[in-house]
């Protein structure tokens, strides 16, 4: 869904902070705020992960901080490495409790007491300037058709949108709508 306003997207973010959504990915140009805003808005219920990371990193990072929100900005060289595109195909599934695993030996995980796999709550904002970084190692389910491709978004789409403006005009009518 293209986004027109700044106050738009900044509905939307308060609404994935105040748990409406599992999952919010922000793309757009260079210096329009994406970034402050998304650390302004969900501030101390977030954990930041931003620059270069390791998926090991990562991954400990997810164990140390379960159940947090976690926003992922502008760490391009994650959506290149096979590893951590596991990780967060593992952190985006739409369940509400994930099993987050990683499978390799690694001694260090023992020596933290960090197990090979944990359940979680979090939920991901990611944010990047264009969507060609991210869907090249995140590539879409090659058993639907284009076609298939397009509906199966579509509908999504409109979920989310029916969604988002139920819980923006019960915000504004001051109502709850968790």
């Amino acid at each position: 869904m293209k986004i027109a306003t700044f106050e738009v997207l900044r509905a939307w973010v308060e609404a994935f902070g105040q748990g409406h959504f599992k999952l919010l990915i922000i793309l757009g140009d260079p210096g329009l705020g994406k970034s402050r805003l998304a650390k302004t808005v969900l501030g101390q219920d977030s954990r930041l992960i931003e620059g270069q990371t390791t998926a090991f990193e990562l991954y400990r990072e997810l164990y140390r901080h379960r159940d947090a929100i976690f926003v992922i900005d502008d760490v391009d060289g994650m959506y290149q490495d096979k590893r951590a595109v596991n990780l967060l195909k593992q952190l985006c599934q739409s369940e509400e409790v994930k099993t987050i695993s990683w499978n390799t030996a690694a001694k260090q995980l023992e020596d933290e007491g960090i197990p090979k796999s944990f359940s979680t709550r979090t939920r991901v904002v990611i944010i990047a300037n264009e969507w060609q970084s991210l869907n090249k190692n995140l590539g879409a389910d090659t058993s639907l058709t284009q076609a298939q491709r397009v509906e199966e978004f579509k509908r999504r789409t409109q979920k989310s949108r029916a969604t988002f403006f139920r819980v923006l005009k019960e915000l504004k009518a001051g109502g709850n709508s968790k």
